[in-house]
């Protein structure tokens, strides 16, 4: 739209992810690629490019309601929320290696799907940032409060050690 070609003329650092990947570079269109691509649901004849009758419509609707990299980090969220759920008083989640696992699995995968995601589309000054809506607000505070918790754990750990 207008807006954004003014800004783009007027602005040299405008559309760029932290000021440092520029807005044509082949890594930001591979990262856009990974965190844009989805599921086609049109299922169309190549020769008539009319829509084909398929089975399992709903699923297929499913599929391409959101992209792959959401779909992953679902699976991610669930397999630590089942973990987290096994949490007992006597069980500690930091305190068992089986529940840390799945503890830090979702903290790194959360960590690439943020990195990818702010290198594809910007934090703040660009036209699709992270930070457009209160959805991207809520993953920067979870992450921030699962990396202070894990600094806090480190910090913990550390402590015991030099005590020992």
């Amino acid at each position: 739209n207008q807006r954004e070609e003014d800004l783009r003329e007027n602005h040299p650092y405008f559309d760029t992810p932290l000021f440092a990947v520029g807005r044509e570079s082949r890594f930001r269109r591979l990262c856009q690629c990974i965190v844009h691509s989805r599921y086609d649901t049109s299922v169309k004849d190549p020769v008539t490019g009319k829509e084909r009758k398929t089975k399992y419509k709903r699923l297929r609707n499913l599929l391409g309601l959101v992209t792959y990299l959401d779909w992953v980090m679902i699976m991610v969220t669930t397999v630590s929320c089942c973990s987290m759920m096994m949490e007992t008083a006597e069980l500690r989640v930091m305190e068992n290696s089986e529940l840390q696992v799945a503890e830090y699995l979702f903290v790194v995968f959360m960590s690439l799907e943020l990195t990818l995601k702010i290198l594809a589309d910007g934090l703040l000054f660009t036209p699709k940032a992270l930070i457009r809506d209160m959805a991207g607000v809520l993953d920067l505070f979870i992450y921030t409060a699962l990396i202070r918790d894990m600094a806090g754990v480190l910090d913990l750990f550390i402590y015991t050690v030099r005590a020992v």
